[in-house]
C-alpha cells in the first residue's frame, strides 16, 4: 500500500491512499444516493406530468451534486460512499478541507466529468496520490485509521 507523509508543523502525519477502486466504488454508491435524492426531490415537488417539468429539473442535479458533496466532505470527512469504503478527503496538514476546499475539490470534479473522466485515471499511476480535482483544493483521499 501506498503512503503518503503529510508535514505539520509539529509533526508528520502517514496515511495510506486511497486506491482507484475505493475512490471509484466510493462514486458508485455516492451516484446511488444523489440519484434517489434527486428522484425524492422530483417527485415531492411535480404535481403534474413530469414531461412538463423535464428542462426545468434537469438544471437540480449539478447543484445536488456539489451540494452534496462539500457538505459532506466538510462535515464528515466524506461521504456516505466514502465512509463506506472507509476513506475520507484531508487537508495537506491532515485535517478535515474547509468549505472552500470542498467547494473547488466538487468543482474540480464536474469539470473532470466534462472530460469523460480523464482526471481520475490519473490515479492508475502509482506513483500518483492526487487526482486533478484534488490538487484544485490541495487536499489527498486517505484511508480512515
Amino acid at each position: 500500500m501506498k503512503k503518503i507523509t503529510l508535514a505539520t508543523d509539529s509533526s508528520l502525519l502517514e496515511f495510506d491512499k486511497a486506491t482507484f477502486l475505493e475512490r471509484f466504488g466510493a462514486s458508485i454508491v455516492d451516484t446511488i444516493v444523489i440519484t434517489v435524492l434527486y428522484a425524492l426531490v422530483v417527485f415531492l415537488n411535480v404535481k403534474e406530468d413530469i414531461m412538463d417539468y423535464r428542462g426545468e429539473l434537469r438544471f437540480l442535479a449539478w447543484p445536488l451534486y456539489i451540494t452534496y458533496h462539500v457538505v459532506f466532505e466538510r462535515f464528515f470527512r466524506g461521504t456516505v460512499g466514502k465512509q463506506i469504503f472507509n476513506i475520507k478527503v484531508i487537508q495537506l496538514n491532515g485535517e478535515p478541507v474547509s468549505f472552500y476546499m470542498a467547494l473547488s475539490r466538487n468543482i474540480g470534479k464536474l469539470l473532470i466529468h466534462l472530460t469523460f473522466g480523464q482526471g481520475f485515471f490519473k490515479l492508475l499511476i502509482p506513483t500518483e496520490f492526487q487526482a486533478i480535482q484534488d490538487k484544485f483544493a490541495n487536499a489527498f483521499v486517505v484511508r480512515q485509521v
